[in-house]
């Protein structure tokens, strides 16, 4: 799931990957879904 996230957060918004937030994680596993 990291790397699928860390891709997706490249692709989808490079800001939450500096965040590294909770709030990242959802918005990454939402964007793993959809992608």
């Amino acid at each position: 799931a990291s790397k699928a996230a860390r891709k997706g957060d490249r692709v989808v918004e490079p800001e939450t990957k500096t965040l590294e937030e909770p709030e990242t994680k959802a918005s990454e596993e939402t964007g793993g879904a959809n992608y």
